[in-house]
């Protein structure tokens, strides 16, 4: 016992600049790296079978929607619709679209493919680089009873917002 006190009196100075420089380095972590935000759309892609079920239950056709035969029945669009955001086709008409980034009261628009491409997409190399990167914020996944969730990380609240909807946008059309 005596030469475990013994060590930890020798080491104490030791343990406590350790314990203030690693708590230094988080805390500058903490304000150097960027923010970042996310945001969520999702929608339940109906399938012609359930609009036909539904039409003759009135009421009940939220809860027939919710049972395990309903989502079964949409599996297939779910997956459709995770397809379609996922494309190329999708991507490139996202990266055409204008968002707002702020949330003044005359926000300022800018091109998606600008936002996660600072420098001007010109080239094929660059238009490349901006899909990868907005490929890399987008997250698309299926819940079990078919909804579809398309979440947007960026860093403004505002753009996430914008981008996500504008994704469903570009799906449900």
């Amino acid at each position: 016992q005596r030469r475990i006190i013994a060590d930890l009196a020798r080491g104490w100075k030791r343990a406590v600049a350790w314990a203030i420089g690693t708590s230094v380095l988080v805390g500058a972590l903490t304000f150097l790296l960027p923010d970042e935000f996310s945001a969520t759309s999702s929608f339940f892609p109906e399938t012609r079978s359930n609009l036909d079920l539904s039409a003759g239950l009135g009421s009940l056709a939220g809860l027939v929607a919710s049972l395990p035969l309903g989502a079964g029945l949409s599996t297939q669009q779910s997956l459709f619709f995770t397809d379609l955001a996922k494309s190329q086709s999708s991507i490139d008409a996202l990266l055409a679209s204008s968002i707002p980034v702020d949330s003044s009261a005359n926000p300022r628009l800018v091109r998606v493919a600008d936002y996660f491409f600072r420098d001007s997409v010109v080239t094929k190399k660059d238009q490349f680089k901006a899909r990868k990167r907005l490929r890399r914020a987008i997250t698309i996944s299926i819940m079990t009873s078919g909804i579809v969730e398309m979440q947007v990380d960026a860093r403004s609240p505002v753009a996430a917002a914008a981008i996500a909807n504008r994704l469903l946008a570009i799906v449900d059309s």
